[in-house]
């Protein structure tokens, strides 16, 4: 999987009903880099993260994959760069099969059908859920379908992974599985979580945000935060 930058400058978004949600956020993520967002509940966290493959544009400022601009003309490619992973699973999973549901991105990519299987089995045994692959998508436990969402992301390779509290209700053991997976991967990744722990082995650096605007940026230091 390639890798790009992800970068926000001067990014500012209010709702239609007039909640000021990011104000004037700036930063940018190199290739590769993994770092996490942070801050309370309300902060505008999962609004940010929506902007970085354009459900939401920015009402001030730029947004870029790489040298894209993420705006409407641009939609459609930017969202096969950009992977993004939602805090509940069921707002990802809409196929009837676990393998509809990770063939759904490579196949809206136009890709072939050959490309397609390969990419199914290789996201599939990934995440160790092979035995899935005919299985009812509703029929999944949380966990199962957290690792079937990850698979789905995973088969369409983008250049940046976008995680809403992707750990949130993973057992012990799904939940390392996770971090191994997201460990290993050379792609640009930017997750949004509480849970420091997590941020500590996953990620190079801190991003704060409160009440919609950027408080800190910060090198996450290894030997001062728990393992």
């Amino acid at each position: 999987m390639p890798a790009t930058t992800l970068t926000f400058s001067h990014v500012s978004f209010t709702y239609p009903d007039g909640t000021e949600a990011l104000r004037d956020v700036s930063f940018s993520i190199c290739p590769g880099e993994k770092v996490a967002l942070m801050g309370s509940n309300g902060a505008g966290k999962s609004t940010l993260l929506l902007h970085c493959n354009g459900l939401l544009l920015p009402n001030k400022g730029v947004v870029r994959v790489g040298e894209m601009e993420v705006m409407k003309s641009t939609l459609r490619e930017v969202r096969t760069k950009v992977g993004m992973l939602f805090q509940n699973a069921d707002d990802q999973l809409f196929m009837p099969t676990v393998e509809e549901d990770v063939a759904f991105g490579p196949r809206n990519m136009q890709l072939p059908e050959d490309e397609v299987e390969r990419r199914v089995t290789e996201a599939l045994h990934t995440v160790g859920s092979e035995a899935l692959r005919n299985r009812a998508c509703h029929r999944l436990s949380g966990g199962q379908k957290r690792m079937v969402a990850i698979a789905g992301v995973w088969a369409m390779q983008p250049e940046v992974w976008v995680m809403d509290e992707p750990a949130t209700g993973l057992d012990a053991e799904a939940r390392e599985c996770f971090i191994q997976i997201v460990a290993s991967l050379p792609t640009t990744c930017l997750i949004a979580t509480h849970d420091l722990s997590l941020a500590h082995r996953l990620c190079s650096r801190i991003i704060y945000l409160e009440e919609g605007c950027l408080q800190s940026d910060c090198k996450v230091v290894k030997n001062q935060l728990p393992g």
